[in-house]
C-alpha cells in the first residue's frame, strides 16, 4: 500500500526565487495566514519548483504575488520540511489606474 503525501497552500510570495542552475530547480517562500478567532496563525514554508516552473513561470514568482501551490511534503538536505510542487497557479496581478487629475 503507498502512502499519501500532498499539500495544498494559499498563500504570498515573501521571499523570490532562487534558481539552482545545476538542477533547473528554484526555490522560493510562501507566507499562509491563518486566523482561529482573533487569533492570527503564520505558516512560512519554502517551496521547490522544477525546470519547467522555472523555464515558463520564473518571472511571476515575484515577492507578494499570491499563489496556490499543490504538491507533497520533502524534507529538505538541512531537514526541514519544504513542499515540492507539482502544480502552481499564481494569483492575477491587478494594475491600479492611476488617478488623472486633468478631468
Amino acid at each position: 500500500m503507498n502512502d499519501l503525501n500532498s499539500v495544498l497552500v494559499e498563500g504570498t510570495i515573501i521571499k523570490e526565487g532562487e534558481i539552482n542552475k545545476n538542477d533547473r530547480t528554484c526555490i522560493f517562500t510562501v507566507v499562509s495566514n491563518h486566523y482561529i478567532g482573533t487569533k492570527k496563525d503564520k505558516l512560512i514554508v519554502n517551496v521547490l519548483t522544477g525546470s519547467k516552473m522555472v523555464d515558463s513561470g520564473y518571472d511571476k514568482m515575484t515577492k507578494g504575488r499570491g499563489v496556490r501551490i499543490v504538491g507533497r511534503l520533502k524534507n529538505d538536505i538541512d531537514g526541514t520540511v519544504i513542499i515540492e510542487s507539482e502544480h502552481i497557479e499564481f494569483r492575477p496581478e491587478f494594475k491600479r489606474k492611476k488617478h488623472d487629475e486633468s478631468k
